[in-house]
């Protein structure tokens, strides 16, 4: 299921909180040297966007990119939509907003 805007405010209002308290799970991935993939998590307030070019810069990878859903469910168990902050059954590295 994709999470538009009227999902998260539906959610936030569900729960009792504002849509800046919820966070987004997202997964870029960018290659390694033996040309396998490495995930990295970005956990984004719910109205904010991740700013590619930040994130590389940030991560020292300039070759991230958004994981498929394919890529994204192979890296972390998890199916787009399911995605957790927390609980990976591997290391996987975590970039975080401040949530401005």
């Amino acid at each position: 299921m994709k999470r538009s805007a009227p999902m998260r405010r539906w959610y936030s209002a569900a729960i009792g909180c504002t849509v800046g308290q919820i966070v987004k799970s997202l997964v870029f991935v960018f290659p390694r040297p033996d040309d396998s993939l490495e995930p990295v998590l970005c956990l984004v307030s719910g109205p904010n966007r991740v700013d590619l070019a930040r994130l590389a810069a940030v991560s020292g990878e300039p070759d991230i990119r958004r994981a498929s859903a394919n890529e994204a469910r192979e890296l972390t168990g998890f199916t787009i939509g399911g995605i957790p902050p927390i609980g990976h059954g591997r290391a996987v590295r975590v970039v975080m907003d401040d949530g401005g």
